[in-house]
């Protein structure tokens, strides 16, 4: 009987763990359809840095980051996220055709912050196994 209970609650660990996972932390691998991962293609950012200059404390502003797929297969966005609860991206959540250009519009919500920022917002794609990064920076100002 205690053998039973305690392979049952180790199984019930096992379940706990792995469907709590943070997908920030997760293996491209795991995020991305094998159909896409299998066929890699290439995403090009207009820029992928942005300064927004002077702001006020509180102030939301929102930047857009303009990327095309320049390689051979359709791109595929499976999941994009700043590196902080204050930066906001929404992307595409269709395929894009090789050619074909997108945008990922990131909101920065300065509340509670203070002096220069510097944020990053990871964008997760078959693009093989380089992340893919832009980032912006602002000097947040006390009203």
């Amino acid at each position: 009987m205690k053998k039973h209970v305690l392979f049952l609650s180790i199984i019930a660990l096992v379940l706990i763990v792995t469907s709590c996972r943070d997908p920030k932390k997760a293996k491209i691998e795991e995020l991305i359809p094998a159909s896409y991962l299998n066929n890699p293609t290439t995403i090009t950012f207009e820029d992928t840095s942005f300064n927004f200059g002077n702001i006020k404390q509180g102030d939301k502003v929102k930047h857009t980051f303009k990327f095309t797929n320049s390689g051979k297969k359709p791109l595929l966005i499976v999941n994009s996220f700043g590196t902080c609860g204050c930066t906001v991206p929404d992307y595409p959540k269709n395929p894009i055709k090789p050619g074909d250009s997108g945008v990922i519009n990131v909101v920065f919500n300065s509340e509670g912050k203070e002096g220069l920022q510097h944020k990053r917002v990871i964008v997760i794609a078959n693009t093989g196994k380089n992340k893919n990064v832009v980032n912006f920076t602002a000097m947040v100002n006390k009203p």
